[in-house]
């Protein structure tokens, strides 16, 4: 058996998508409890109005997300596409 241990506190966006009515709750069954979501992008929207493209591999995609994180004093974003197929995390290096 492994110690497991939760993530440190992130920032998570499912950039408009599916993943915001999925990972929150999953992540809340597995103990995982220090992170927050961008608000602005939380629930699923199909014109998706923050970003130019949805993809978290686009540039300019991860703005709010890093903003938030920022803002939060944490170092460490999720994030999925729209349908929650991709998943990306980027972490801030000082």
């Amino acid at each position: 058996m492994t110690d497991w241990q939760p993530p440190r506190p992130f920032v998570y966006t499912p950039l408009h998508g599916v993943g915001g009515l999925v990972l929150p709750n999953l992540c809340r069954s597995l103990g995982i409890n220090e992170f927050s979501s961008v608000a602005a992008q939380e629930k699923p929207d199909p014109d998706f109005p923050t970003v130019k493209f949805p993809n978290p591999e686009e540039a300019g995609a991860l703005d709010l997300a890093i903003e938030t994180a920022d803002q939060e004093g944490k170092t460490l974003i999720v994030a999925n596409d729209p349908d929650a197929d991709r998943f990306a995390v980027a972490e801030k290096v000082e």
